[in-house]
């Protein structure tokens, strides 16, 4: 399945997370770390924030994914999705462990806005 899509020059993936059809923004955090979140395809509405900033030194390509509480489910359908790749590593975040994940074709969906 191709889930590539194109606007005004910005390049993002879509996929389906729950209910709702999501176009996946790549951003980064204030420290700079690379963020993953979904907002509606229909009204661009936030419906997930899948990332969660951690402080550990990440690859540029790399981020953590929030898989607890509301996001359980988040990292299957993002690798589902084509989205990114399990590399395996854990790390502690808070109570809990998130994955590490490494986002496929990184250069081409970073908003560098």
């Amino acid at each position: 399945m191709n889930n590539w899509h194109s606007e005004t020059m910005n390049r993002f993936k879509t996929l389906r997370y729950k209910d709702w059809d999501c176009n996946v923004q790549v951003t980064r955090y204030a420290n700079g770390q690379a963020a993953l979140v979904l907002v509606s395809r229909e009204g661009g509405e936030l419906i997930a924030k899948a990332s969660t900033c951690c402080n550990i030194d990440l690859k540029e390509d790399e981020t953590a994914i929030k898989v607890w509480t509301e996001n359980e489910g988040m990292l299957e359908a993002l690798v589902s999705a084509g989205v990114v790749e399990d590399t395996g590593a854990r790390v502690e975040c808070g109570w809990s462990e998130a994955p590490i994940v490494k986002i496929l074709d990184f250069d081409e969906l970073i908003d560098n806005n």
